[in-house]
């Protein structure tokens, strides 16, 4: 099961969508990995707006930029970071 497969059982699970701005999942991902989908660096949302992407250079993702995602994360919401 995918990580987005997950994240709709959970979802289920908990009830509902959360309120508009929040987040259901915030997902950090090196540049030329394969779960990155080719995406170039940056930030990238979901067509709905609720799962956003990192996609970064380097070791780590901008920690300023991961901060400002964290606070928009329901309290159901998830955050994963794949490392090179």
């Amino acid at each position: 099961m995918t990580v987005r497969g997950r994240l709709e059982r959970l979802r289920r699970s908990v009830g509902g969508l959360p309120p508009p701005g929040q987040l259901e999942l915030v997902e950090a991902l090196p540049v030329g990995s394969g779960m990155a989908d080719g995406l170039p660096p940056g930030l990238h949302f979901n067509a709905n707006g609720r799962v956003a992407t990192v996609v970064f250079e380097g070791a780590v993702p901008d920690p300023a930029v991961m901060a400002g995602l964290e606070v928009k994360l329901a309290s159901s919401g998830l955050r994963i970071t794949c490392h090179p």
